[in-house]
């Protein structure tokens, strides 16, 4: 007998959303089970109406841990959440894959970081709007490992092999964070939505009209874009090329002295905020570097609120 739910789409109307379970599991999964209207909820919210508002939703239960069939998860997680964070993250990320993978699909295999990385944010903004900045940062915390051998989005043609790694998950969705930092949150949710909806109007279709195939370089001129700033040199670094960017911080006795470094000295001027006392100040970077006033003996601290991606920060004495 199936779990159904009664969802009202924020574009309006009904849609017929389905729990499917194993008989001897039932009564687990509708004790588990109505926070998948809350994925659905936040994920409208988020970045736009669900893509197949004409069809259905459903989660079946399966023999495998989880798999993003259009309108119809496959999911085998046990009806669990997270060991550490109040959430069935195996059912979300799937979920997510409606927009990211079933709705937006990447061109060829070297964009799968557009599956992958944005499916994986969708995660921390998920316990974010939910439970608070604490629980976001925590999530983007707890995914922090990266091995930098290949980019995320690099130029050369792969296979589906070639190119799934973890990097594309992880190392994807802590880009996008540190996007957001750069353009503000009113810019960056803008920008997100139009990643998905590219137009208005493609939100009103209902029926999976909207799909489309998009590439990196498709999210790079919306971006720019919308924001009206150039990023290819935010694409570049993080996109583009494997290795991240170190954080060089020389002390002087009245004054701090900050500066990039990247593969082949690429341009890179992300903007890098520092606490000192109770004010946090952002300080802009021109040419990769700059340089801060800072009273003797005064305590700093780089990037207290854990915005940026980069290696490391290296102090040089």
């Amino acid at each position: 007998k199936p779990i159904e739910y009664s969802y009202t789409s924020t574009a309006g109307g009904k849609i017929p959303f389905t729990v499917w379970a194993l008989p001897e599991n039932l009564e687990k999964a509708k004790e588990h089970s109505p926070q998948f209207v809350d994925h659905m909820r936040v994920m409208e919210e988020l970045i736009g109406p669900y893509p197949f508002r004409a069809d259905k939703y459903s989660v079946v239960e399966a023999p495998h841990l989880g798999m993003e069939h259009q309108t119809a998860i496959a999911y085998g997680f046990g009806w669990k959440n997270h060991e550490k964070f109040p959430f069935d993250w195996l059912h979300h990320h799937e979920f997510s894959h409606e927009w990211w993978g079933n709705m937006v699909t990447c061109a060829n295999w070297n964009d799968f970081w557009i599956h992958e990385g944005t499916g994986t944010y969708m995660q921390p903004l998920y316990l974010g709007k939910m439970f608070g900045h604490e629980l976001y940062i925590g999530y983007l915390n707890s995914i922090k490992r990266f091995s930098n051998k290949m980019p995320v989005a690099p130029r050369d043609t792969l296979t589906a092999g070639e190119s799934y790694n973890l990097d594309i998950y992880y190392k994807g969705a802590w880009i996008i964070h540190t996007l957001r930092y750069y353009l503000g949150d009113e810019i960056f949710f803008k920008v997100f939505r139009r990643w998905a909806y590219p137009t208005p109007e493609m939100e009103k279709i209902t029926n999976g009209g909207q799909c489309r195939f998009a590439t990196t370089d498709e999210f790079l001129k919306i971006a720019e874009d919308i924001s009206g700033k150039k990023l290819d040199w935010f694409f570049e670094v993080y996109l583009r090329n494997a290795e991240l960017p170190i954080l060089n911080v020389t002390r002087e006795s009245d004054k701090i002295i900050l500066q990039w470094e990247t593969k082949n000295n690429l341009p890179f001027n992300l903007p890098v905020e520092i606490e000192i006392g109770e004010d946090i100040k952002r300080v802009e970077m021109n040419n990769n570097k700059a340089e801060i006033n800072l009273p003797k003996e005064s305590e700093f601290k780089i990037d207290p609120n854990e915005w940026i991606l980069m290696d490391e920060i290296k102090f040089i004495n």
